[in-house]
């Protein structure tokens, strides 16, 4: 990896924000008696920041989910160097010094600071109100009368998100380091989302506002997922701290989870605030209380399917149809026969017997109401299309079907960053298929694999995606994997 790039890679993880870290030393269960106490630091996001009175943040579900004591040390707009700084306070040290959990949110105004800064310039420029106004409009309405004008204003602004990178990736590991000395307390981190990833009506764009709105977005995305993200996950896996990992989360939902395209402020709403809490509780060990959720809160009708499955037990009414023979008992004139369910009658008179079913079940459709007794000599085959009449009834249960997450395509290792060690999955899998074995990897990830969509893998696929790191690497590539794709069509 070239020096450039492993600046990249350092400076993602200043773009994520925080983890808790889990020592090995395990802490008491939580209790009314004996309460763990929480230690929070950070910036806006662990704050009530643009949340309306009625909603809680995530630090205030943890509150309302379990028996603990918070401190919250966290400001609003807090970067990672004012975070460091503040980890020599001696009230803050305290508290550090006898917390059983330590929570970081740090990483984001980094980034965020001077990217609103400029787009806050170039508002005032164009004579907009909203930043959204711009995407919105027409860009001759702006004064943008080229595709280049466009990419200069949209390079301008990815240039700005990344001036802090060097620092912050810096603070970030001081901070880490010095939170590692408070060896009875788990810290986790939470990594830093994208407030830009993506956009509700992103697929309404044209094809040059896609590119000029990739060319702001990708360039975060990219800081984030090979510095940032690879930093604090190879903490975790050294028993360094544990990660919440917000980023994954918020991908292609920002504008679902964040204020962003409300009031152009990239932290969570209500919705992205119980997301983060449960991802928390989860990683810290935390059980929540048997509380009844706030009747303000979304709640789930579960509805009973009532499928009334009208079992006419007329499957053998006894007209016992066993078989070929159904004897019938045609020695009587009249056989009644009496359907637990749906009370049908059936009179069989000499060698025609006509079915009348009164149904109480306006839906039992029932094909045979006259079922037609064929008696030849003493065998009689009755045959009776409906033995089974099934009322389908759709079940009213209103399920909410979860937002999927397709693999992107080229991600074999589902790190969000498309690099070497794709490319070189796709080479082993590539040799693998040519020596007549299995590839060795599960239909997701083949699909995945076939980057060029000739329904091949191979080296060719695994070139595409060595050219594209490179370029992404030297700064000559901005586009995303799939739009860079798009181009090479």
């Amino acid at each position: 990896m070239s020096t450039y790039q492993q600046g990249i890679a350092l400076f993602s993880a200043v773009c994520l924000c925080g983890t808790l870290l889990l020592h090995t030393g395990a802490a008491e269960p939580v209790n009314a008696q004996n309460p763990q106490k929480i230690v929070i630091l950070g910036d806006s996001i662990p704050t009530r920041a643009d949340l309306p009175e009625d909603q809680k943040s995530y630090v205030d579900w943890i509150a309302y989910y379990t028996d603990t004591e918070i401190q919250n040390f966290a400001q609003e707009e807090f970067t990672t160097q004012e975070v460091l700084q503040s980890l020599d306070e001696p009230q803050i040290q305290t508290a550090l010094s006898e917390a059983d959990i330590i929570l970081v949110s740090v990483g984001l105004y980094d980034i965020m600071i001077p990217f609103q800064a400029k787009a806050d310039s170039y508002l005032e420029e164009f004579g907009a109100e909203n930043f959204w106004d711009v995407f919105n409009a027409s860009p001759d309405d702006y004064g943008i009368t080229s595709q280049e004008d466009m990419m200069y204003y949209a390079n301008q602004m990815a240039a700005a998100a990344r001036q802090n990178k060097k620092s912050a990736s810096e603070n970030i590991r001081l901070i880490t380091e010095t939170l590692t000395q408070y060896q009875n307390a788990k810290i986790i981190f939470q990594t830093v989302y994208n407030p830009l990833d993506t956009i509700e009506y992103y697929s309404d764009f044209s094809m040059k506002k896609q590119t000029a709105y990739d060319s702001i977005c990708n360039p975060i995305n990219t800081l984030v997922n090979s510095a940032y993200n690879t930093y604090l996950h190879e903490q975790e896996e050294q028993g360094t701290c544990l990660v919440a990992d917000v980023y994954t989360e918020f991908k292609t939902y920002a504008y679902q989870y964040t204020n962003m395209m409300t009031i152009f402020e990239p932290t969570p709403n209500a919705e992205g605030h119980r997301l983060i809490a449960d991802m928390i509780l989860e990683k810290a060990g935390l059980e929540k209380k048997e509380i009844p959720e706030p009747t303000t809160e979304e709640t789930t009708t579960e509805t009973t399917s009532t499928t009334s499955t009208t079992e006419t037990t007329s499957t053998t009414s006894t007209t016992e149809t066993t078989s070929t023979t159904s004897t019938t008992e045609t020695t009587s004139t009249t056989s009644t026969t009496e359907t637990t369910s749906t009370t049908s009658t059936t009179e069989t008179t000499s060698t025609t017997s006509t079915t009348e079913t009164t149904s109480t079940t306006s839906t039992t459709e029932t094909t045979s109401t006259t079922s037609t007794t064929e008696t030849t000599s003493t065998t009689s085959t009755t045959e009776t299309t409906s033995t089974t009449s099934t009322t389908e009834t759709t079940s009213t249960t209103s399920t909410t079907e979860p937002i999927k997450k397709t693999l992107p395509v080229g991600d074999l290792n589902q790190d969000h960053n498309i690099d070497a060690e794709d490319a070189a999955k796709i080479l082993l899998a590539a040799a693998n298929m040519g020596a007549g074995k299995s590839s060795g990897l599960s239909p997701e990830l083949e699909q995945a694999a076939d980057v060029n969509h000739d329904r091949d893998i191979n080296a060719e696929d695994a070139a595409v995606i060595l050219v594209y790191a490179a370029g992404t690497g030297s700064g000559q590539i901005t586009a995303d994997f799939d739009e860079y794709l798009k181009s090479l069509a």
